[in-house]
């Protein structure tokens, strides 16, 4: 009976021990694998991101008007072709190209220098049409000859308010899934589209395979829209088998030597790419939580031996006492052999616990870094949407320096020298002006890395709208700002404070345009430990639905091409960075109200700007 009992608790013991170190250890693996995903995710989005206004800034580009213009000047055709060739090495892009309203390819050159593709022709083709039609062409295909994964930009290119062709920009997906081994050695990434099939893996093996079988109308759907170009793709599946817990088994293996009909266990975690209607995976092979779990199992079976051996000693002791000695001697010696193996299982542990820290430390300094950048394309998208206008703003002065030189010049030849004075100092103040935008802008485009330090707010107020002005004449807009004090100083960075005033203040024009009344109304409030900044518009407000996304990454109530979604998130976090705080809500009286809290400092003006 005493027996039964040992052996009846003794399993309860390990299994006990057994099912809480796997739970344990498999949350732990889960929580790990959560983070490379979203790392991934986000790598991919940027690489998405970064091209997205390009082929915009492209199209009013004077070299390509000038192409589309006149098509059969071989002279602006080769002016363009080296136009694109400098854009490209500059942005990285894998290939632009221009084509013409019938669809042809005018200027381009194909990648690495390959052999022309002009003449080749896109008519017809869903993301073309996009372009012609005023909106953002977007399209996704594997090349045929090198089956490598690209993603591509449309355009239209106007002339004189006329569609005169269309810009096109490639982006080069291989890079992508080259930085999948640098996120995590460990795991296996997988990006599937609508219809999973795999096109981006760190396993090259399983590329243009499927995650399931693939029905008649997948593969009818994958040959109407031609995004594999001919390439046979789910030709096998890699076989993935459920198990419970979201763990999994591969009818095939992770690699060549590893195959067989029913491959290693992992756990599967999937999150979806919306802006491209992609889905990525990971996979992660689960032998170290099976090793572990072994380990505590052998474990909690040794403790519970070396007890029960205990029992057996005290109990033998009262029996009889000559052997007791004997025992107990021999019963110490093993203890003390398990103590041994115990404590050197334990070190090993912690030595795995101790590597999985820096592993996780890793992961999130590049998460930190992947948050530097996104900060980054933000502004960089930001200038793109500035672009057009400060063209405008420049264009403009040009053209009156050269009318005042040449009225100088005919003012000179007639003797009138006064009045070549005067228009020498037109020129001068025209000169001043367009450096002034020019230093705004230089200034605002650089990546700030100084830390948080004492600011003037009414400065970066200033810089912001300064950049904005070309916008905000052309949108009609109203812009009136409340400021009782210049000479507030709050916490931040000169750079990363205009970045949000501008954030906000884009947001602002894009929620009066086309409305009956445009105005934007800012101010500011001062309190001895917290300056707040309110930025009011006349729009319609923020849909309740809406009021919690505001400040997600990625999330944008604009259609698409027409924003990143990632300037309220963007300008959420540089106010966390500063110490304040960023709300959204509806003002009463109708329109959007963001406020802005920031840590004053109270300091002497002179003394401040000293420091800076």
């Amino acid at each position: 009976m005493l027996a039964l009992a040992a052996i009846v608790f003794a399993g309860l013991a390990v299994w006990q021990a057994t099912y809480w170190t796997h739970a344990f250890a498999l949350d732990n693996l889960r929580e790990r694998s959560a983070g490379v995903l979203r790392l991934t995710v986000d790598n991919l989005g940027v690489e998405l991101a970064r091209f997205i206004f390009l082929p915009r800034v492209l199209s009013t580009n004077p070299a390509l008007l000038s192409a589309v213009d006149t098509r059969a000047d071989g002279v602006a055709l080769s002016r363009a072709d080296r136009t694109l060739e400098q854009i490209e090495g500059v942005t990285g892009a894998a290939d632009i190209f221009l084509y013409d309203v019938s669809g042809t390819v005018i200027a381009g050159r194909s990648a690495n220098g390959g052999p022309s593709v002009v003449g080749e022709n896109l008519t017809g083709t869903p993301f073309f049409m996009a372009a012609l039609e005023g909106r953002l062409g977007r399209f996704f295909t594997v090349e045929a000859a090198t089956r490598a994964p690209i993603y591509a930009y449309s355009h239209a290119v106007r002339s004189r308010g006329v569609v005169r062709g269309v810009v096109v920009v490639v982006i080069d997906l291989g890079r992508a899934q080259d930085k999948f081994k640098l996120l995590s050695a460990e795991h296996e990434i997988i990006v599937s589209d609508r219809e999973d099939v795999i096109f981006l893996s760190s396993n090259p093996d399983w590329r243009l395979q499927s995650l399931r079988p693939l029905t008649t109308a997948d593969r009818k759907a994958i040959e109407f829209d031609g995004r594999y170009s001919g390439v046979p793709v789910g030709q096998s599946s890699i076989g993935i088998q459920p198990r419970e817990g979201g763990l999994l088994t591969l009818s095939t293996g992770l690699s060549n030597n590893r195959p067989g009909p029913a491959g290693p266990e992992f756990l599967r975690l999937d999150r979806p790419l919306t802006k491209a209607d992609w889905q990525v995976a990971i996979l992660v092979d689960t032998s170290l939580v099976r090793r572990q779990t072994a380990v505590a199992g052998f474990a909690a079976l040794i403790a519970v031996i070396s007890l029960l051996l205990l029992i057996a000693a005290v109990y033998q002791r009262r029996r009889r006492v000559h052997e007791r000695l004997a025992f107990q001697t021999d019963a110490n010696i093993r203890l003390e052999e398990r103590v041994h193996e115990r404590t050197a299982e334990l070190t090993e542990t912690n030595r795995q616990l101790h590597a999985s820290v820096l592993e996780r430390q890793k992961a999130e300094d590049n998460l930190r870094l992947a948050q530097e950048e996104l900060i980054q394309t933000s502004k960089l998208a930001a200038l793109g949407q500035m672009s057009a206008g400060l063209s405008h703003e420049l264009n403009q002065p040009l053209a009156a320096i050269r009318s005042y030189a040449d009225n100088a010049r005919a003012y000179l030849e007639r003797g009138q020298t006064g009045k070549v004075l005067d228009n020498l100092s037109g020129i001068g103040e025209l000169t001043e002006r367009m450096a002034r935008i020019i230093r705004n802008l230089r200034t605002y485009a650089r990546n700030e890395k100084t830390p948080v330090r004492p600011v003037l707010l009414s400065d970066a107020l200033d810089q912001a709208v300064s950049l904005l002005e070309a916008p905000l004449r052309d949108a009609g807009v109203a812009l009136r700002i409340e400021n009782p004090d210049r000479r507030v100083l709050v916490m931040g960075g000169d750079v990363r404070l205009q970045q949000v005033f501008i954030n906000l203040i884009s947001n602002a024009i894009d929620a009066v345009t086309g409305q009956p009344q445009r105005d934007i109304l800012i101010s500011v409030a001062c309190e001895p430990e917290v300056v707040t900044c309110t930025v009011r518009d006349s729009g319609t407000g923020i849909s309740p639905d809406d009021l919690g996304r505001v400040f997600d990454p990625f999330f944008s109530t604009k259609e698409v091409g027409m924003g990143t979604g990632l300037g309220l998130s963007i300008t959420y976090g540089i106010v966390q960075l500063f110490g304040g705080q960023i709300t959204a809500a509806n003002h009463p009286d109708g329109g959007a109200l963001f406020t802005l809290r920031l840590r004053r400092v109270m300091a002497i003006h002179n003394a401040a700007e000293g420091e800076t």
